[in-house]
């Protein structure tokens, strides 16, 4: 049952994601939503370990060429699963160190801007313990 469950979240992903292309909604939104949604879908992977079902929740960004990476760090804000997209594997440590310069200690989320990128980073909780972080970067929103 849980294991349906997962993969239509997965699934779901790229829907919203494919989403990106509306004139109606901004870049910046629909990074959030992406990034809310990953939230949401990699807590159990994070407290079971499961490294391989976190990697195909953050590599279904692959499905939308709007999303430039995404990354999914533990408690301990080591990258527990990540995405880049091959144009941009040779800024992945700028992107990963940025991202944990910035993590939402005192709100649920954060909205960076930076060298033309928008990078929604959202924290991951359970039973009011933060257990991780999922941070979506996006090109030109």
């Amino acid at each position: 049952m849980k294991n349906i469950s997962f993969t239509s979240i997965i699934a779901l992903l790229p829907i919203m994601a494919a989403g990106c292309t509306s004139v109606n909604h901004s870049g910046s939104d629909e990074t959030k939503v992406v990034a809310r949604i990953v939230a949401r879908t990699a807590p159990a992977s994070l407290v079971f370990k499961d490294k391989n079902s976190a990697q195909q929740v953050i590599s279904s960004l692959d499905s939308s060429e709007y999303f430039a990476f995404g990354v999914i760090l533990d408690s301990e804000k080591k990258v527990f699963a990540a995405y880049f997209r091959p144009d941009q594997l040779s800024e992945r440590e700028e992107f990963v160190s940025r991202v944990k310069q910035d993590l939402p200690s005192d709100k649920s989320e954060v909205i960076i801007t930076d060298r033309g990128y928008t990078i929604v980073i959202v924290r991951m909780e359970m039973k009011g313990q933060v257990i991780g972080y999922a941070a979506i970067g996006r090109k030109g929103a």
